[in-house]
């Protein structure tokens, strides 16, 4: 799974994912457009690039599932 917002949203959804492992999410990454946080690494995960590169990223990365951490993105 990858998670798409790498700031306190992001990070909240990681722990709860080490938190729960009944889940079965193996999380990968994190996503985020603010350019600022592209290549950091939070809690051992890289920080992808967003802008249009999430499908590359999801195809490369072999990803099944995003989780949205982001309170920017609109439910539709």
């Amino acid at each position: 799974v990858l998670i798409y917002g790498a700031g306190d949203g992001g990070e909240l959804v990681l722990r709860e994912l080490h938190n729960n492992p009944e889940w079965n999410y193996l999380p990968v990454g994190f996503v985020d457009d603010d350019p600022l946080k592209r290549d950091k690494v939070i809690h051992g995960l890289r920080v992808f690039g967003g802008n249009g590169s999430l499908p590359a990223i999801c195809r490369e990365k072999e990803i099944e599932e995003v989780l949205i951490a982001s309170w920017k993105i609109s439910p539709e």
